[in-house]
């Protein structure tokens, strides 16, 4: 959503605005913002001037305006970011695979870690006998 704060003109009486109200062409041109826009908020007594008014504005976009508006935007996964690959690949695992499946998966690995301990156990007190006891 693109949106802009503007001060109301003192030709136009903030108490005139309502949420989610759609502007006309008059009101939006005076407001310099396009015909359509929509009232998202109404700040009273905040302008910069003493007893003047905000309004937040949604501007309207139409839809190929909109189309050609999301056709700009980057991907998360395309751009550089502080998330590493590792976490890419995990979260685009779980995303396509479905988490029932990520807990199978992980409990393989699990199982997979358990046995290599269990199989390792005996060489590892042999070697644990053979150390001294201020080693132990």
């Amino acid at each position: 959503l693109e949106e802009k704060t503007v001060p109301v003109p003192a030709e136009l009486s903030s108490c005139a605005f309502q949420k989610r109200q759609k502007l006309g062409q008059q009101v939006a041109e005076a407001l310099g913002v396009p015909t359509g826009s929509q009232v998202l908020d109404v700040q009273l007594g905040s302008g910069s001037m003493p007893g003047t008014s905000t309004v937040r504005i949604g501007l309207y976009h139409s839809p190929e305006q909109f189309i050609a508006k999301a056709e700009q935007l980057v991907h998360p996964f395309d751009t550089s970011s502080m998330v590493g690959d590792d976490l890419k690949r995990a979260m685009f695992d779980l995303f396509t695979v479905g988490p029932a499946q990520m807990a199978a998966r992980r409990r393989c690995t699990l199982d997979k870690y358990r046995e290599l301990r269990d199989k390792l156990a005996p060489a590892d007190e042999a070697l644990k006998t053979q150390l001294p006891d201020s080693a132990r």
